[in-house]
């Protein structure tokens, strides 16, 4: 049982577990995703013998705990969750967790002084989902105890709570211009069946968002004109209009949620419900009727 405690505590430990697959000349170019936070490394991994190394002290900001020992040239490692240690010694292939030995594929090295440990050990010593994507040189990484949030995101049939957890993920990119109007609304649309795009309007400012990687990017914003359908200012790709599409709405100052198929002439109301991640999750409700269609497999 403590292992597994202790394995929980550590899991984020495992975002450098496949760097092996990426090309070591691309390695420092890496993005890490964990659990839809964007990781950057104090130092770049290495190849050594041919196995990648990470710094271990990149991810201290993991809720880690690092205490070095220049006497012994090792590292023991803690959390707040769990009072076992794990012990990593520089130039030896076994590490010791609690009473356990746990064998490493490859020394732990010290370069530049930085304990650099070997990815195969973190893969096999703790468990979690892992994801290369080739395309945008990213790894994605979801520990075990957020496989849920993820299967609600992308899998399951339910549009409101993939729709809830899409809203709640952090947002790249910055707006460039805002609302030229005062006393704004809120309003989130989404394509009819779907959870994977969205558009945030305040105002007359639309941010359009599209998640990947576990997060939402910003594709696209713009500021709405005098005609319908028309930009006095924009910034990036417009996406092309969408064919039906769902709303979600909010005044000013207010807690009632206006929500339906857009042009439907049917509006349904609903309370706001509060949520730890922001308002917008709680302006979401279910539309009878809407059948998701942009389920991944992962």
């Amino acid at each position: 049982m403590a292992i597994k405690k202790m394995m929980s505590a550590f899991l984020a430990v495992c975002l450098v577990l496949i760097f092996a697959s990426v090309p070591t000349h691309a390695e420092s170019n890496v993005k890490l995703i964990v659990n839809s936070e964007i990781i950057t490394p104090d130092s770049p991994p290495v190849v050594i013998n041919g196995s990648t190394l990470v710094s271990l002290k990149s991810l201290s900001k993991l809720n880690l705990s690092l205490v070095w020992s220049s006497k012994n040239k090792s590292v023991t490692v803690t959390t707040k969750e769990n009072k076992n240690k794990l012990v990593l010694k520089v130039g030896e292939k076994v590490s010791t967790f609690g009473d356990q030995k746990l064998p490493l594929g490859t020394p732990v090295q010290l370069k530049n002084n930085r304990v650099m440990v070997p990815l195969r050990f973190i893969s096999e010593a703790f468990k979690a989902y892992v994801n290369w994507d080739k395309e945008t040189n990213t790894i994605v990484i979801r520990s075990l105890d957020k496989l849920d949030k993820y299967s609600t995101l992308y899998q399951v049939d339910d549009l409101a709570a993939a729709r809830k957890v899409a809203v709640s993920l952090p947002q790249i990119g910055e707006n460039t211009f805002s609302t030229s109007q005062e006393l704004s609304s809120h309003q989130l649309l989404f394509p009819e069946g779907e959870a994977l795009r969205y558009y945030y309007v305040y105002g007359n400012h639309i941010s359009y968002y599209e998640v990947k990687n576990d997060v939402s990017y910003l594709v696209w914003e713009g500021r709405e004109g005098d005609q319908p359908g028309t930009y006095s200012k924009e910034n990036g790709k417009r996406p092309a209009p969408e064919k039906s599409e769902v709303h979600f709405d909010l005044e000013r100052d207010s807690t009632v949620v206006t929500y339906g198929k857009v042009n439907s002439g049917e509006e349904l109301k609903g309370e706001l419900v509060k949520s730890k991640d922001g308002f917008l999750p709680g302006m979401i409700y279910t539309i009878a009727g809407e059948t998701r269609t942009d389920k991944k497999a992962k």
